[in-house]
């Protein structure tokens, strides 16, 4: 996903994704990250888990500047 201005939203927005546990591993962590386009790094956002879906509030996308 991605926005079309470099700005913050004025807001946070919630997103929740669905994924299936099963293929989770024991050593694995369900997680949302974002790629951070200066640093060339992926940047881990976190989020709740609830069975099969993880949520998380943010105020942007992606790094634009």
């Amino acid at each position: 996903m991605m926005k079309n201005f470099p700005e913050n939203f004025n807001n946070e927005i919630t997103l929740t994704f669905k994924f299936d546990p099963q293929k989770v591993k024991k050593d694995q962590e369900v997680a949302v990250y974002y790629y951070d386009e200066l640093k060339k790094e992926w940047v881990k956002v976190g989020g709740t888990v609830s069975d099969n879906r993880i949520t998380v509030k943010v105020n942007h996308f992606r790094t634009n500047n």
